[in-house]
C-alpha cells in the first residue's frame, strides 16, 4: 500500500465566531497542527498523511479546542474550512486508500488501524 496521500493544506480555517480569535487563515504553518503517525511535513510545503511503508496511516488535528456552542446563549456557532487534497495510490485498482474530515473532543483514535478501510 505504497500510498502518498498529499494533503496541500490551504486550511483556512474560517471560523464564524467573534473577531477577537486569533484562528489562521493561511498556510503559514507554525504547529497549529498535532501530526501524528507517519503524517509529516515535507520541504515542498505539503503535508503527507502516508510514506511508502506499508500498512501504515497519518494524522492531522488541528491543535487547539475550538468552541462550538456561544457560551452566552448556547447557540451553535457556524465555522468552514477549505482543504485541497490528492490521493495517489501505487496500485490504481486497490482500495485502502482514503481520507477522512472529523471533528473529535480528543486527537487520540484508539484502535486506529492501518488497513484496507477507513475504521
Amino acid at each position: 500500500m505504497n500510498c502518498y496521500i498529499a494533503i496541500l493544506l490551504l486550511l483556512l480555517l474560517k471560523f464564524a465566531t467573534n473577531s477577537s480569535n486569533n484562528i489562521p487563515d493561511d498556510f503559514t504553518f507554525n504547529g497549529y497542527l498535532k501530526l501524528d503517525g507517519t503524517a509529516e511535513l515535507g520541504s515542498n510545503g505539503l503535508f503527507t498523511l502516508n510514506n511508502s511503508s506499508r500498512q501504515a496511516y497519518g494524522h492531522a488535528f488541528y491543535n487547539f479546542p475550538i468552541q462550538f456552542k456561544n457560551s452566552s446563549n448556547a447557540s451553535v456557532i457556524s465555522f468552514s474550512t477549505t482543504f485541497i487534497f490528492a490521493i495517489v495510490p501505487e496500485y490504481v485498482k486497490l482500495g485502502g486508500h482514503g481520507i477522512a474530515f472529523v471533528m473529535s473532543p480528543n486527537k487520540d483514535i484508539p484502535g486506529a488501524l492501518p488497513s484496507q478501510y477507513l475504521v
